[in-house]
């Protein structure tokens, strides 16, 4: 019997098998879904993802100081994502 492949590989694949239209539509809605996961979760407390266009992610803080911290590790938190989801997911917030 050969070795069976991780779930996580499995489910990958499948999405996959469904189209890069697909594909990409669950990757962004999984980073909307597990935003704390990927930033952490003081970030998530204070700066809400909203949604992607364009490999732009538009998020929303009602803190100014969030936004300027955002802002100042903002190639931070893109590598953060695209390394979560192995792939150049968002290249601007």
């Amino acid at each position: 019997m050969g070795d069976l492949a991780p779930m996580s590989e499995v489910m990958k694949n499948s999405l996959k098998a469904l189209g890069d239209d697909f594909y990409i539509k669950y990757l962004r809605q999984s980073l909307i879904t597990n935003w704390a996961d990927i930033v952490g979760q003081n970030y998530a407390k204070k700066v809400k993802p909203l949604y992607i266009e364009h490999k732009r992610l538009f998020v929303y803080s009602g803190d100014s100081a969030w936004k300027s911290t955002l802002f100042a590790y903002k190639s931070k938190i893109i590598k953060q994502i695209n390394d979560y989801f192995e792939t150049d997911l968002i290249d601007d917030i």
